[in-house]
């Protein structure tokens, strides 16, 4: 078989938004740099995402990042008919709200309420545009993280993985094929023998080495069209659940912690540092 390696990077700033799929992009222990910095939240403070707001697939959000090694990068969100808006990085000082994520509580930036109402007027729903701070920390979970490790506005983890082989196999058992951008991961890794993902625990990309913690439970925003929120039926989570089904609910694709920080670019080496029995 080929070289192990990068065939795919993804950075989703806001997140459900649509993310932006790069050639190379900073990483840290956070994950890819700026991923799910962004978030909307209700009026009461809890996240939204393709699951309560399907038309959030319609919205794009894009970083102007011309020297990803360094500095701050303009977000601009565009509508599904192109109209751009640029949404200012918040004030460190400016007001906070307290939001949650799943079952964590994070302390957040406000935007401002011009990207609020231009949010709600394409969603038709009252929204809050956050930026999760320098400052603020959400630890992962004691069962999978260690002390100190934490994450963004995230499901859980700091990066999601696929690979090529598993999203093969998976395709083979499907009359319509899908895409990598339905499992929204930030890294595609290949070539590789079907679910090799599942008995790696340490790997190196590049430079930095990366924990394979636990498969990822997917949900019904995999059912959706990654482009206009439009639900498809009820592939590919069917057939998944026919011969992936774990304790959590239906498996793809692995979260991981990177434990360091460097470059990842698209046809970067990819080594296999230690394996795990199969899950």
């Amino acid at each position: 078989m080929s070289t192990l390696q990068v065939q795919g990077l993804w950075v989703y700033p806001v997140k459900s938004f649509q993310g932006m799929r790069v050639p190379r992009w900073p990483v840290e222990p956070l994950g890819l740099r700026f991923d799910r910095r962004w978030m909307l939240v209700d009026p009461q403070g809890r996240f939204l995402s393709q699951r309560r707001l399907p038309a959030m697939a319609r919205l794009r959000a894009y970083l102007a990042y011309h020297d990803a090694q360094a500095g701050h990068p303009r977000l601009v969100l565009y509508d599904a008919a192109g109209e751009a808006f640029e949404v200012p990085m918040p004030n460190p000082t400016g007001p906070r709200l307290r939001v949650r994520v799943w079952k964590d509580e994070v302390e957040a930036l406000w935007v401002s309420r011009e990207a609020d109402a231009w949010l709600a007027a394409r969603l038709g729903a009252d929204v809050r545009l956050v930026y999760f701070p320098d400052d603020a920390h959400r630890p992962l979970s004691p069962r999978y993280g260690y002390p100190g490790e934490g994450t963004t506005f995230t499901d859980g983890y700091p990066i999601l993985l696929i690979t090529q082989g598993s999203l093969d196999d998976l395709n083979r058992r499907l009359t319509q094929p899908v895409g990598a951008e339905r499992f929204r991961p930030n890294v595609l890794l290949g070539p590789t023998e079907p679910y090799a993902e599942d008995t790696w625990h340490r790997i190196r990309i590049g430079r930095v080495s990366v924990r394979v913690v636990k498969p990822c439970t997917r949900c019904v925003i995999t059912t959706l069209d990654p482009r206009t929120g439009q639900r498809l039926g009820k592939e590919p989570l069917a057939t998944l659940a026919t011969y992936r089904r774990g304790r959590g609910g239906v498996l793809f694709g692995q979260n991981a912690v990177p434990e360091g920080e460097g470059l990842w670019e698209v046809g970067q080496r990819v080594t296999v540092l230690r394996a795990r029995g199969a899950w």
